[in-house]
């Protein structure tokens, strides 16, 4: 069986919301009162996140610039290096900017890798000063919404065996679909609501340490469900 593992980007690995820190610094205020409807559920991520972009008030190079500030959780670059070892497939998802995360991954040698990233793009009209979200992965059937249509990444078939790493809303409906969840933050919380089997980790050290405590994927799903997906947490 093969492992697929689908990666969460902001708050996952990277050590803050990516998105918000670009809003934060360069948008006008009222992207948070965009975020705040998006969280209660009133509009999905794909008119939320377009909304929220066309606020940004800055050139390219100046976003580019302070993306040096964004750090990740050193931990996952062992755990990139030990999924190849092994062959398992790492699918990063996100509902946040493939540029982004490309130049993150390029600051920390993760390049290298060559991750697939699957995640939405961003276009700067330089006439009007406006960026437009470029949702190249939505699916126009997502229950959701959503910008990035995480469900779409998981392969349905006795051949492949579907991981999702993730910490948060935009995790929540894929966590529903895959065959194990190891979780951070909210998705903890949404896990145990909906008694989806899971794993709660502090880093990508836990992650590896609970496949080298099993000799297969089942044993380990088994013992997680024993335990109740209770972790170091």
């Amino acid at each position: 069986m093969k492992l697929r593992i689908l990666c969460d980007f902001d708050g996952t690995i990277s050590k803050i919301d990516s998105v918000d820190f670009i809003l934060e610094k360069f948008a006008d205020p009222l992207w948070k009162k965009i975020e705040k409807k998006w969280k209660q559920g009133e509009i999905g991520s794909s008119e939320c996140l377009s909304k929220q972009f066309s606020l940004l008030n800055a050139k390219p190079s100046e976003i580019y610039k302070v993306l040096s500030e964004i750090e990740i959780d050193l931990t996952f670059i062992k755990f990139v290096k030990y999924c190849q070892e092994k062959n398992f497939e790492i699918v990063i998802v996100s509902e946040g900017l493939e540029i982004i995360i490309q130049k993150v991954f390029e600051r920390f040698k993760l390049s290298k890798y060559n991750l697939k990233i699957i995640a939405n793009g961003l276009n700067y009209d330089a006439i009007n000063k406006k960026y437009n979200l470029i949702t190249k992965n939505q699916n126009l059937n997502c229950c959701v919404n959503s910008a990035v249509c995480k469900c779409s990444q998981i392969k349905k078939d006795n051949e492949n065996f579907n991981i999702l790493i993730g910490n948060g809303k935009s995790d929540f409906n894929v966590a529903k679909k895959v065959n194990l969840v190891f979780a951070r933050d909210e998705l903890i919380k949404y896990c145990k609501q909906k008694k989806i089997t899971n794993f709660a980790f502090l880093n990508f050290n836990d992650i590896i340490e609970l496949f080298k405590k099993h000799n297969s994927i089942q044993e380990m799903v088994d013992d997680l469900r024993i335990s109740d997906g209770k972790s170091k947490q």
